[in-house]
């Protein structure tokens, strides 16, 4: 047995260990106890001391066990206490220090790591022996706990939850004045509360620099970041830290995000917060329905398009002929009914919105339509004789334009084709005089020429006559030589 100190509160119970061996045949025949024991002192059994009278209480078996058990201590118990052992021989134990305080040093410990929704104990433990049956008291932030589960001490809360963090500590119940230090429980939790913010709050317009920060509280502090971007039924992750940074936002940008917070204990996403990134129009494009060749009399429709946040406010159409510009309608389909040649020409929409206005490319509206206006012209000034040189030239108008003319003369018996050209030119003769037309054609379809009379005369005279050409009635242009007296 070596030396060795017990600290014990007033009224409480104490019990000194103590054991011994000795040698074969050797009997023992006292043990008892003394306090304070000094070289040459008169020893007393501590048991026959009036002050230890009905509190002392030794081993009934003496063989090896000297232990001595002391009820109800009071501060003037505090000494050094010694086993006597007798014999043939005499020993003395080694030195046991009673220390008896009417104060215990109470203190707070926390078993094992405080997590929300978890079992934690506290237990208010003392080096010093308490009363049994003592009461503790505890006490949160400075407040009696209530109706908890005590046990030997402790303190049992389950279920933790957040509400429960704080300062805790302890006193026996006849000593409130006397608490243990305060003891800081840390209640450790997942991450809660997680939000999105974006800044700048408001709208959002195209090229603006937008930061979203994900806000959360956990305890740990939140360790990692995750974000989200959910466009249509796509999700894809964009960033890892607190803050996602875009420093030119596009319309790209635009869709629902979302972040995820986590630390050792859980993880928790925010809900999702809507990024609309606002923006001028553009793209802005004119396209022409029927796709294919237009043909005069068909009806067009001409569509503007154009992408804008907000959407689109006004659709204007402007036409440009040559140098001159105008206005021919404020609404975003133009639509022709019965197209003409007359509405052939170069086009372009412009889209505005609440953020700008764009036009669209310019577009030819290509109207095709047969060969009209067909006319025959003689290039020869002064009267025709005999040998004259003539020039018949025919013009149409067409779009694709006339492939090909083709020339016929009709003389008192018969209509001749002459052949194809633009242009004729023979020397006149009175085999050749008559009616002269040309037909233009083009792909589409083909149109006569009125007829124009070539005769000998001394002087020409033109004069409109009534004739039938090509299944139509026309106008010939006569021209009528006569002898000039």
């Amino acid at each position: 047995m070596t030396d060795y100190e017990i600290c014990a509160v007033t009224g409480s119970s104490v019990v000194m260990p103590c054991s011994f061996t000795h040698p074969h045949g050797l009997t023992v025949t006292t043990v008892y106890w003394v306090i304070n024991a000094k070289k040459d002192n008169k020893l007393s059994d501590l048991s026959k001391n009036p002050e230890y009278k009905d509190r002392v209480q030794y081993s009934t078996d003496i063989k090896d066990n000297c232990t001595l058990t002391l009820s109800d201590v009071r501060v003037t118990d505090t000494a050094s206490y010694y086993a006597r052992i007798e014999a043939k021989q005499k020993w003395m134990s080694a030195k046991v220090t009673l220390t008896v305080t009417g104060v215990p040093d109470l203190v707070v410990q926390i078993s094992g790591a405080a997590i929300e929704g978890k079992k934690v104990k506290l237990s208010c433990i003392s080096h010093c022996t308490l009363k049994k049956n003592s009461k503790t008291m505890w006490k949160s932030n400075g407040k009696i706990v209530p109706d908890v589960q005590t046990d030997n001490n402790l303190l049992i809360l389950h279920n933790i939850k957040i509400e429960d963090e704080g300062i805790y500590s302890c006193a026996l119940e006849d000593q409130e004045d006397h608490p243990s230090p305060p003891m800081k429980l840390n209640v450790m939790y997942p991450p809660k509360k997680t939000s999105v913010s974006v800044s700048p709050d408001g709208e959002i317009l195209e090229g603006a620099s937008v930061t979203l920060t994900c806000s959360s509280v956990a305890n740990p502090p939140v360790d990692s970041y995750t974000w989200f971007k959910t466009h249509g039924q796509a999700t894809s992750v964009v960033g890892s830290e607190q803050t996602y940074n875009i420093p030119m936002i596009t319309s790209g940008h635009s869709g629902n995000y979302s972040c995820l917070g986590k630390n050792q204990h859980g993880g928790r996403n925010s809900t999702d917060v809507p990024l609309d990134v606002q923006y001028a129009s553009k793209n802005t494009a004119a396209s022409v329905s029927p796709s294919g060749d237009i043909v005069e009399g068909s009806s067009v429709t001409l569509t503007c398009i154009s992408d804008a946040n907000p959407p689109v406010q006004s659709y204007t159409w402007y036409r440009k002929n040559e140098s001159a510009m105008s206005t021919i309608a404020t609404q975003q389909v133009y639509s022709i009914s019965k197209s003409s040649s007359e509405h052939a020409g170069l086009y372009y929409c412009q889209a505005k919105s609440v953020h700008g206005a764009t036009n669209s490319t310019v577009i030819r509206l290509d109207v095709l339509y047969p060969p009209k206006g067909t006319s025959v012209s003689l290039n020869h000034t002064g009267h025709l004789v005999e040998g004259s040189s003539v020039t018949l030239t025919c013009s149409s108008d067409a779009n694709p334009p006339v492939e090909n003319y083709t020339w016929y003369v009709k003389t008192r018996d018969t209509t001749a084709r002459l052949g194809s050209g633009k242009s004729i030119t023979f020397n006149l003769t009175s085999t050749n005089v008559g009616l002269y037309h040309c037909e233009a054609n083009s792909t589409i379809a083909s149109q006569n020429s009125a007829s124009v009379e070539v005769s000998l005369a001394a002087g020409p005279r033109w004069q409109s006559v009534p004739s039938i050409a090509g299944g139509a009635v026309a106008l010939l242009a006569v021209l009528i030589v006569a002898w000039l007296s």
